[in-house]
Formats: structure tokens, sequence, C-alpha cells
């Protein structure tokens, strides 16, 4: 520094020196912890974004597939329709209208028990292939979407 024509020096002192550099360094190790946290919220919001992505691309995929099961079993109803009424003109033409006055009671054999055990059975069996079965191996977590009402009801009584 220069005061009328001479030269002169401002003395610091060493302890002055070491704390200007405490807290020069003080504020570096802030200033880098805070880019630091800032980039790993990054990384984080990113990871959470692809996975929302990928869930919500999931959820579309198997509304697809449950419209397209739709689709079909409103076939199949309408096709069950058609047979049934078949069935109905077929007996009509050549049967004819069947006894009103015959009961239950009234067969050779009691058989009744027997024939809805048989039924029962051939039922469930039925049951058993149309219902989605899906394997997976144990310990995974699991997200099954209703798209519309379902009633649940608990086996714990």
């Amino acid at each position: 520094m220069r005061s009328q024509g001479q030269v002169r020096f401002i003395t610091i002192s060493s302890r002055f020196q070491i704390l200007a550099a405490g807290v020069a360094t003080s504020l570096l190790v802030v200033w880098l912890g805070t880019i630091t946290a800032a980039a790993i919220a990054q990384v984080s919001a990113d990871a959470e974004q692809a996975s929302l992505l990928h869930r919500e691309a999931a959820v579309a995929k198997s509304e697809n597939r449950v419209a397209a099961y739709r689709d079909k079993l409103d076939d199949t109803t309408e096709d069950l329709r058609r047979r049934q009424h078949f069935i109905e003109q077929m007996v009509q033409a050549h049967i004819g209208d069947l006894p009103k006055d015959v009961k239950t009671s009234e067969t050779v054999s009691d058989s009744t028990g027997e024939a809805a055990d048989t039924v029962s059975k051939y039922l469930i069996e039925r049951a058993e292939q149309y219902q989605p079965v899906v394997e997976m191996p144990t310990g995974i977590e699991v997200e099954i979407v209703f798209l519309d009402g379902v009633h649940v009801r608990s086996t714990d009584q």
C-alpha cells in the first residue's frame, strides 16, 4: 500500500491468517456438502420418477389385458345365450312342454345327493381351469389392481 510515496505493509498476525484459512475451508466444506446433498436428492428423484413410470406402464398393460379379457368374456356370454336359446327351441320342438307336476321325490332311486356332489366336483374343476394362475417365487412384493368392485372375505373367523 502506498501512502505519500512510501510503501507500507499491513501486518496480519499468523493467528488471524489461520482463522481466515479455517473460515474459508469451512465455507468450502459446507458448499461441497450442499452440492453433494443436492446431487443425491436429484438422483433419488430421478429414480423415483423412473419407478413410477414403470409402475404406470405395468398398470396400463394390465388394464389392456383386462379389457381384452372382458371383451372375450362378453363374446363367450353371448355364445352361451345363443346355445341356451337353441337348446330350448330343440326341447320345445321335439319334446314339447315338460310336465310340471313331476315331484323331485318321484325318481326310481334317490340319487340327488350323488348328482349334486358330481356336479359340484365338475364345477369346481372347471372353475380351477378358468381362474388366472400366476406362479411367483416366494418373498417378492406383489401389487394387485382391481378395476371393478370386488368382494373379499377373510378366511380367519
